[in-house]
């Protein structure tokens, strides 16, 4: 009977998607000035190709595991993107069940999922703290971890995760996991992984969006697409664009730029191309401030953002969407996914400034990504990393190319231009390592001390009232110690208890 039910289940998603296809194949054709907007290539003839295009993985087709149970762990609140118990209500809600349905059925295998609060948004980290210990308890013996990408670091950090580089598969050189994904591996030793076409990563991607019929309406003003596609998008030129909107410090009367949350600014960092941690030739992460030249150069960037945020026309708040819906920001910093709350392509994708010219894009993902690790407790590794390998090649090929050709790029790029533009971002997206332990620092982290830079952290102060000086070499000099001290320590309990 159940069976019979999960049967039912890919016949009425594989439905629903022939309508989502066929949509897909009329809208993706043409943008708003009629000039395709599609990246994949169809009927290529390679054998390493699928149907559309997309480069195949190599799980051969013996991988097969008779009716085996796999019990997977998962954060709860967001099931809808990433393990969903079904089809939803809408087409992508579809696509991403069918996409698990599908590896089920590949593998031959039967999926139980349990879903654990364990987001850690709230100061004290008691919820991403509980749902650590109801894993580490092994009550279940789960064979598969996919969730809330903060915790990953401290089950590693307890040896309690398999180290990946010991199994056949994930295969790290294939396009669904991105090239610094590597860069998560610690004295050899590599626990958890992430794939860049989940929806939760597409759409968690930050941004700065350009309301570019505004810009071009101001005298001297060109259309700042075509700068990201000369290189010329830099942090200075953000800021010339920016203050070319004067207004007040009162919302309704407009702004230069908003930052749709605190933890946003964080953005500006790492889209200057700076990094939490580098690891060094042994393969160890070490704090990248704790460079004299790197600092410097850290501090004589953020001199320009504090000039640049005490001004009336930067605005710092949570959730300001409204402001973007109302087309009253020439620039906006939010997450990929805010596009789909807007009803037309008004503002164009674009990605933060670069630090120079000469520098590369860099964007930065928010905490809302999704990481797969496997527990010690599994029955058998090879089959979880062969699942983690399924289904991060099926969001590449499936999900991917619904939730960020069609309904993102295709609907909201302005013109091929803009197009190339969604491309830029997604393929320069950061996967830092430092970032992904800062739930096990027991002092400051980077983008702790950043913030305190260019922002209030006390809510009863009006829009984010800005600090009025840049503070980061004195912040580094009082908490950098300990800083090194937590990331050697979470780095050598990864190496000791993993032996």
């Amino acid at each position: 009977m159940k069976n019979l039910k999960r049967i039912l289940c890919l016949l009425l998603c594989a439905i629903m998607l022939l309508g989502v296809l066929a949509g897909c194949k009329k809208d993706e054709g043409a943008d708003g000035d009629g000039e395709n907007v599609t990246t994949v290539s169809t009927d290529s003839g390679d054998e390493n190709l699928d149907e559309n295009g997309y480069e195949k993985d190599d799980i051969t087709e013996d991988m097969t595991y008779g009716g085996a149970l796999m019990r997977i762990v998962s954060w709860a609140g967001n099931e809808r993107y990433t393990l969903p118990e079904d089809g939803g209500t809408t087409q992508l809600d579809a696509e991403i069940y069918y996409s698990r349905l599908s590896v089920e059925e590949r593998l031959d295998v039967t999926t139980e999922v349990t879903y654990l609060e364990g987001k850690g948004n709230d100061p004290g980290y008691s919820i991403m703290t509980a749902f650590i210990n109801n894993v580490t308890a092994g009550v279940v013996k789960y064979d598969l971890i996919q969730g809330f990408c903060l915790y990953p670091t401290a089950l590693a950090r307890d040896g309690f995760l398999h180290n990946l580089n010991n199994l056949e598969f994930p295969h790290l050189d294939d396009p669904w996991y991105p090239e610094e994904i590597k860069e998560w591996e610690q004295h050899g030793g590599l626990y958890f992984v992430a794939n860049n076409s989940s929806a939760c990563a597409i759409r968690s991607m930050i941004l700065m969006y350009a309301n570019t019929e505004m810009i071009t309406n101001v005298d001297g003003l060109t259309d700042p697409v075509d700068l990201v596609l000369s290189g010329d998008w830099t942090i200075d030129k953000m800021m010339e664009y920016s203050q070319a909107f004067e207004s007040t410090a009162e919302v309704g009367d407009g702004y230069g730029l908003v930052v749709d949350d605190f933890s946003r600014v964080d953005a500006f960092y790492y889209g200057a191309g700076f990094r939490s941690t580098v690891n060094d030739s042994n393969g160890v992460a070490k704090m990248a401030l704790d460079d004299a030249s790197y600092l410097g150069r850290v501090d004589d960037y953020l001199d320009k953002l504090v000039t640049f945020f005490n001004r009336a026309d930067v605005y710092v708040a949570p959730d300001e969407i409204t402001l973007m819906q109302d087309k009253k920001t020439a620039f906006m910093i939010a997450r990929m996914g805010k596009l789909l709350g807007l009803s037309d392509n008004s503002y164009a994708p674009l990605p933060m400034p670069k630090l120079d010219k000469d520098s590369s894009y860099s964007t930065m993902l928010d905490m809302g990504v999704d990481v797969w690790c496997i527990p010690k407790t599994t029955e058998d590794a090879e089959r979880s990393g062969v699942f983690i390998e399924a289904i991060s090649s099926s969001e590449y090929r499936k999900v991917a190319p619904y939730l960020f050709e069609t309904q993102l790029k295709a609907r909201y790029a302005q013109s091929t231009k803009g197009a190339q533009v969604f491309d830029i971002i997604r393929n320069s997206v950061v996967y830092d390592f430092g970032r992904m332990a800062q739930f096990t620092f027991e002092t400051k982290t980077v983008e702790g001390i950043w913030r305190e830079c260019l922002t209030k952290w006390d809510s009863a102060i009006s829009h984010g009232v800005k600090d009025p000086k840049n503070l980061i070499t004195d912040k580094w000099a009082t908490f950098g110690g300990n800083m090194k001290t937590d990331l050697m320590k979470l780095t050598n309990d990864i190496r000791n208890n993993n032996r």
